[in-house]
């Protein structure tokens, strides 16, 4: 993460009426999802088993139905375990599966330290909300998360603060192969940043992103993936953020031009299984800019670990740091996953 902040503004409140309105909008369409999606709700009356005697219903008919609905991911269940998009940076090759909902979120924290200046930052709570439509495509809301960024420039020893929330991104992910072999199970991700953020992490108009998620299964424990991404991103002013994914290394990048810059990410992760219940992972990942001022790659190494309290409720925790001088020095945090 290169923290470069404009001395001559100072810092900016949150906008957190459109995180509210946002994530109210989000709920609704949630639920209205939920409530009424009768595949796996679906009743039947008496008759002859004709498509004529399903009748769709409400999947919560009492406040009990609800509960239950709500609290099944902590219940012990003969499920597969949940594959998630997080901790690490390089997202699941697989979907949700019709019918499904799946939440995530978490905490980040990020370190940078030069000569010049010394930055912190908090990034919370890092909802992505992924909706099975089908048993190939999940649509992906993830929505506007809040950053609080703290630098002190070590010459003069001003202290600036930054904060707000960051833009809507709104996509589909696709399954597009499974595994056979040596062909890797293969999925993409297409997705369009829309310009909601507060004034510092909003940009100037919408920004699409993709991405190219492959995985192989080794053995039973033991998988390699990786993913390819491409984004092409503009300036918010006086600096442009782009979070890829969610709950990874934030990055404030100074825009060399109003017409924008592409921007490149690879990685590569294997993940170990250490438990029944404990899982593990090592990784590489990096930025490729082309356009920007800052155009020098950024690499990474990070690592963590999961433990699944049930095959629906996970929990995570990981750390990473900058293999190179103009990359973050460091970032950690911890988050969570729950599938309804």
């Amino acid at each position: 993460m290169s923290c470069r902040m404009n001395p001559n503004h100072s810092a900016v409140p949150c906008s957190m009426n459109i995180v509210r309105r946002l994530s109210v909008v989000g709920i609704a369409v949630l639920l209205q999802f939920i409530a009424f999606q009768n595949l796996s709700a679906q009743s039947t009356t008496p008759g002859d088993g004709s498509d004529a005697d399903y009748q769709p219903r409400l999947m919560f008919r009492t406040t009990e139905d609800f509960t239950r609905w709500l609290s099944g991911p902590f219940r012990p269940s003969d499920e597969e375990p949940l594959a998630t998009d997080r901790p690490d940076f390089t997202e699941a090759s697989s979907v949700v599966g019709h019918g499904r909902v799946m939440l995530e979120g978490g905490w980040t924290f990020l370190h940078d330290s030069n000569n010049e200046t010394r930055s912190d930052e908090h990034v919370l709570p890092e909802f992505l909300w992924r909706i099975g439509l089908t048993e190939k495509v999940e649509l992906r809301i993830i929505l506007p998360t809040y950053v609080n960024s703290f630098e002190i420039d070590r010459v003069t020893e001003e202290r600036t603060r930054t904060k707000g929330a960051t833009d809507l991104d709104l996509g589909f992910k696709f399954q597009l192969l499974q595994e056979d072999g040596w062909i890797p199970e293969l999925a993409a991700i297409a997705t369009l940043s829309v310009p909601a953020g507060s004034t510092p992490f909003r940009s100037r108009r919408t920004q699409p992103k993709t991405n190219f998620l492959y995985g192989w299964d080794i053995t039973e424990d033991w998988s390699i993936a990786g993913s390819t991404g491409f984004a092409y991103l503009y300036e918010t002013g006086f600096q442009t953020f782009d979070t890829v994914g969610v709950g990874n290394p934030a990055h404030f990048v100074l825009n060399a031009t109003e017409d924008g810059f592409a921007q490149a990410h690879q990685s590569v992760t294997t993940g170990i299984s250490l438990a029944e219940k404990v899982g593990m992972y090592l990784e590489w990942f990096a930025f490729f800019r082309h356009g920007s001022e800052e155009d020098r790659p950024e690499h990474y190494a990070d690592g963590g670990l999961t433990y699944q309290f049930t095959p629906n409720f996970q929990v995570d925790w990981r750390i990473g740091f900058g293999l190179v001088d103009h990359a973050a020095d460091l970032f950690t945090g911890t988050g969570f996953a729950i599938r309804w």
